[in-house]
């Protein structure tokens, strides 16, 4: 088996038709077919042995996916899983790559062996040496020997079943493992499996997770799923990968991040589809997302090779040289929201790794997809096996694991007060280091000075932007009552500009929130707002007969005449909903600011440039923006103050998160005894 995705390997094409049992019993009523019952598809091998990369021949199956959808326009999604029994591993085989899809329903079986024979192997594969019917049906079938089962093979071609099926898609497996799938009609590829010790590998309880697109509520993939099993062995890798990768000098370290910053560059267009059907963001956001993952893994490449590992101190004691050693933590456990995937990944991985740390990075079930298609980047770099693993899981059982495991020695985790919390619990108990970024209810001032229509279009980036699934959004408008009616007149007329679609549409400037419970959670906000009695200016819920209704999409909304008891005002909603109150005197709106249990981020604006400043010393924040809302630098701290969360991600107070700093003092008056040092102080 190969371990890197660059070398050669044999690969094989596997049909798979759905069967109904009664049709498996008919079929295969002389043989044993004990695995077969446990299939819903019978696989048909075509081996295939390219001397390309794999990534090339990614390529042509993205290529041919995308033609194959017009001769074949009945899609119908199915999330078959590869095997839900460990004896399904004969399916697989153990040495080859395999590629294998469903049929269509408006071709028989026979129809379809002349497809693959015509299109796949003349088409897509021209050029790679091809035998069939593969030896590999003998044992991957039902166990039985060569002969019979090209009796099978065979019996299938001269009388196919009946049954009629439906386009599914194409799946990448490296032996029995999935590790990826296309969609027949779109030409996306998308990673399947675990990424543990520099390879692919199933999740130990044969668990999957859907992947929905929200822009349109389906069903679009389904990926391993973690369980507590995986993360002990990804844990392991970990750990017996940070003795060489700490020993790496800062300059070695530095070119993989530099390497993987370069790939991921290369295949931008690649990552921002992704982000944007996973997550539900505009492509326009996704693309300065992608933009930022690689500046920060450049960032962090320039700055540990200018950290100096050991620096010598002073004027300490003239008998004494002393120095301070910066030295990494040892293995993270890195735990990542869903509302910036690949960015996320980035602000932890890359001073994580820089540091010389090992690490096991858990994504959000809900939008792993980048995650798993940087394990590929990190397999095309040479990344060291064990040093980046990737296990999508629910928190429940993988993160809490990896907040509990005895050999992580911190966890680093951005998301909401209430998960937090429980991270933070589980943590202490083995008294791990542990950062926190969490959520926020992030005020906007607005002083009657100000220049409104600035104010609007930054007030709108900082609500809006994301669909306000940013823990740093500025959701509380407090707004000078002399200016609060032309403000707010020209905030709606904006806001209610702003193009709603789906995230690739071009123009689409706010997209679906991320899934259906973060759907009726948001709009439980606005009836509660309703019914506390807040007047709603513009948004709200989409009619029942909306074109909106067909994903998870939540018009911009603004309420006025919010007061401090409002739940809209003073919990987090993480959603494109902006709460208005006004205010008399400068004391009085930095009380409202600062009356908030979150102190993540603040805005106030204002052509006064001595009271902004004034006013930024006393808010109760991690970040204050002065005539602007969200510009975020890597070069910057970034973290908040209350129940926000503690520690400081970015800048090199994010490596310094990885840093663990050691004290070394030597003596070196040999004329005087350590005795009588210590007495003659």
């Amino acid at each position: 088996q190969s371990t890197g995705e660059n070398r050669a390997m044999s690969i094989s094409i596997v049909a798979l038709p759905r069967l109904s049992k009664p049709s498996w019993e008919t079929l295969f009523q002389n043989h044993n077919h004990s695995i077969l019952s446990l299939i819903p598809s019978l696989p048909l091998f075509f081996d295939i042995k390219p001397s390309v990369p794999l990534e090339d021949v990614v390529q042509k199956i993205q290529q041919f996916s995308t033609t194959y959808k017009p001769k074949h326009p009945s899609v119908k999604l199915n999330l078959e899983r590869s095997g839900k029994n460990d004896s399904d591993s004969a399916l697989y085989g153990s040495d080859s790559y395999l590629l294998f899809w469903k049929l269509a329903n408006e071709s028989p079986l026979v129809e379809l062996i002349s497809l693959i024979n015509q299109n796949i192997i003349n088409e897509l594969f021209s050029g790679f040496s091809v035998r069939q019917p593969s030896s590999l049906v003998a044992t991957s079938l039902a166990g039985e020997t060569e002969e019979e089962s090209k009796k099978i093979f065979n019996s299938l071609i001269q009388k196919p079943p009946s049954d009629e099926f439906e386009v599914d898609s194409l799946l990448i497996c490296a032996g029995k493992r999935i590790i990826a799938r296309s969609f027949l009609g779109t030409g996306r590829i998308f990673r399947f499996s675990l990424f543990i010790n520099g390879d692919w590998t199933h999740p130990r309880q044969l668990k999957t997770m859907p992947v929905i697109n929200p822009a349109t509520k389906e069903i679009i993939h389904s990926i391993s799923c973690a369980s507590d099993l995986d993360i002990d062995n990804a844990v392991y890798a970990a750990k017996q990968a940070f003795p060489l990768w700490s020993a790496k000098s800062a300059s070695e370290r530095a070119q993989y991040l530099l390497a993987i910053a370069n790939e991921i560059e290369s295949r931008k267009e690649q990552f921002v589809e992704i982000e944007v059907v996973d997550n539900g963001k505009p492509k326009g956001e996704a693309t300065e997302d992608v933009n930022d993952t690689i500046s920060c893994f450049r960032y962090y490449a320039k700055l540990v090779t200018e950290k100096e590992v050991e620096t010598k101190i002073e004027g300490v004691h003239k008998q004494f040289d002393c120095a301070v050693r910066r030295e990494p933590v040892g293995v993270c456990g890195l735990i990542i929201p869903w509302n910036y995937p690949i960015l996320m990944l980035a602000w932890k991985v890359a001073p994580c790794l820089a540091a010389g740390c090992t690490a096991i990075l858990k994504p959000s079930e809900l939008t792993s997809l980048s995650a798993l298609e940087f394990g590929g980047i990190c397999q095309r770099v040479g990344l060291p096996p064990g040093v980046l693993n990737i296990c999508p899981g629910y928190g429940p059982e993988a993160g809490d694991r990896l907040s509990t495991h005895p050999d992580v020695h911190k966890v680093a985790f951005t998301g909401s007060v209430a998960t937090g919390t429980k991270v933070l619990s589980a943590s202490a108990a083995s008294l791990k280091r542990c950062s926190l970024e969490l959520g926020g209810k992030s005020p906007i001032i607005v002083f009657a000075d100000a220049d409104l229509e600035q104010a609007v279009d930054w007030i709108t980036v900082g609500i809006f932007f994301n669909a306000g699934q940013v823990c740093s959004a500025t959701s509380r408008l407090i707004v000078h009552k002399n200016v609060k009616q032309q403000l707010l007149q020209r905030l709606v007329e904006v806001t209610q500009r702003i193009k709603i679609g789906e995230g690739l549409q071009p123009g689409t400037q706010l997209g679906p929130l991320v899934n259906e419970t973060q759907y009726n959670k948001v709009l439980d906000y606005i009836q509660k707002g309703i019914h506390r009695g807040a007047t709603l200016l513009t948004g709200g819920a989409p009619g029942v007969d909306s074109p909106l209704r067909r994903g998870y999409f939540v018009p911009p909304t603004i309420f006025d005449n919010v007061t401090p008891d409002m739940e809209i005002w003073r919990e987090e909603i993480f959603g494109p909903v902006l709460s208005v109150a006004s205010f008399t005197d400068t004391a009085e709106a930095i009380e409202m600011a600062n009356g908030t249990d979150y102190g993540l981020a603040a805005a106030v604006f204002s052509q006064d440039k001595k009271l902004c400043r004034e006013i930024a010393a006393k808010l109760n924040s991690g970040i204050v923006w002065i005539n602007c809302s969200q510009p975020t630098f890597v070069q910057l701290p970034w973290g908040g103050m209350k129940k926000s969360g503690f520690g400081r991600e970015l800048g090199p107070w994010g490596l310094d998160n990885y840093i663990e700093l050691k004290q070394i003092t030597e003596w070196y008056d040999s004329s005087s005894k350590g005795w009588e040092w210590f007495v003659g102080q």
